[in-house]
């Protein structure tokens, strides 16, 4: 019974001969395949079993085969694949050779219009595709339409509805990115990581490890970011992984209070981030743009200008513009880029909050609440809204309900050290 359900074995066999002039000649021949010779010298035969290999596992696996030329970096190779086996799959093959049809398209520098079609091609033959959704909305990130990379995910989600978790839930990912879920996306990385022996199955090691000191980074952990990077293997870094490394240090630069590093490894994250083979890596988008805050921060302001003045179709371009316009004077520059902002990404939590907050500093609080429960509602795992808002509510006198934000808080920024300090100063005055 066992084997009549799971049995699914492909049995091959060949022929090694030496033919005239000392050559060699490989045979292989199996199951459902047709015999294919393979021919070379007297010395070849580790190519000539390579090949046969090649010839086993495209025939007999077509899908994981695209996939393993595209993971080798054999793009031209696996469009020809892919192109010469679609017309004789079924759907759900199809699906699989568009997909990577698409990686290997995008990898050579294809137009954003072509891959896209590809990737949304895939998904009419098999809607439960999960890396298709991933695919394209990590395609709309780098690109800058974050607002249409939260609907695609919220598609996945959709389609996931009722499936196990496992089988979608990393490919969500970048939902819990651009939603500052933060906790989550630590929380799944380290489970990935520790399931798979540290060698990660979404990304390489590496990038995964530094995924996770970003999302540490972002929920105020210092001491867990810095030992994320410790154990890192630097050895194996490349340009997106010092650029994700210097995005780190930058944040945890600013969150020390030494805004002259910060505003230098920023402006390291900004460079490296121009190159569109990074920032396809990176999850952060508009490097550009938070090299543009720290140095503004770090009283740099006419590297801030010039930062800034490549732009970006980002949130953060157009919320961090708002910030440095305010900082300058010009809050009706400041409002409106706040309010180009949530027009771009309505449904993404940080532009809400950083109007909120200059609305603290300009001592309208009633307007700053408003934008605080905005951003909570778009980013209701998010610590730093939540910690705003309890700031806000206890300098109104309302330690209650300030105290509840901040353990609301707390439960997403666990080592926060200076939002642990204010609940601990509110809970003395209260008392």
């Amino acid at each position: 019974m066992l084997k009549a359900r799971f049995g699914h074995d492909l049995h091959v066999e060949g022929d090694l001969v030496q033919v005239e002039g000392g050559g060699l000649a490989l045979t292989i021949r199996g199951d459902g395949l047709l015999p294919k010779t393979f021919a070379g010298g007297a010395g070849d035969f580790e190519k000539l079993a390579t090949q046969a290999a090649e010839y086993v596992y495209a025939e007999s696996q077509p899908a994981n085969y695209v996939y393993y030329l595209t993971n080798v970096s054999r793009f031209d190779e696996a469009i020809a694949f892919a192109r010469s086996k679609f017309p004789g799959a079924d759907a759900w093959l199809r699906g699989e050779l568009l997909n990577s049809w698409a990686n290997a398209l995008d990898a050579l520098g294809g137009s954003r219009d072509e891959v896209m079609g590809l990737y949304r091609a895939a998904l009419q033959f098999n809607p439960e595709a999960w890396a298709e959704y991933n695919n394209i909305s990590g395609i709309q990130m780098t690109s800058g339409d974050e607002e249409g990379a939260w609907r695609t995910q919220q598609d996945l989600r959709l389609a996931a509805s009722g499936r196990p978790r496992p089988e979608w839930q990393l490919m969500n990912l970048s939902w819990y990115q651009l939603t500052y879920d933060q906790i989550t996306v630590a929380s799944l990385l380290e489970s990935d990581t520790s399931s798979n022996q540290a060698g990660g199955s979404y990304v390489d090691s590496t990038m995964e490890r530094l995924w996770l000191a970003i999302a540490q980074a972002f929920m105020h952990d210092s001491a867990g970011a810095e030992l994320t990077l410790l154990t890192i293997n630097s050895a194996d870094e490349n340009a997106a992984d010092a650029a994700a490394t210097h995005f780190v240090r930058g944040q945890l630069a600013s969150e020390s209070g030494n805004t002259e590093l910060a505003a230098t490894e920023m402006a390291a994250y900004g460079k490296a981030y121009a190159d569109p083979i990074v920032s396809s890596q990176v999850t952060v988008g508009g490097g550009n743009c938070w090299a543009a805050l720290a140095e503004e921060r770090a009283g740099h302001a006419d590297k801030a200008d010039a930062a800034l003045k490549p732009g970006g179709n980002f949130v953060d371009c157009y919320r961090f513009r708002g910030d440095i316009l305010d900082g300058r004077g010009d809050w009706p520059g400041a409002q409106k880029a706040y309010t180009d902002a949530v027009a771009l990404a309505p449904d993404l939590p940080a532009a809400y909050y950083s109007w909120g907050m200059a609305l603290i500093r300009h001592g309208d609080l009633a307007a700053a609440e408003a934008k605080l429960r905005d951003a909570n509602q778009h980013g209701p795992h998010w610590a730093d809204p939540l910690k705003a808002w309890g700031d806000l509510l206890a300098k109104q006198g309302n330690a209650k309900q300030a105290m509840a934000k901040y353990d609301q808080a707390l439960k997403y920024a666990p080592n926060w050290k200076q939002l642990e300090g204010a609940k601990a100063a509110l809970s003395k005055a209260v008392h």
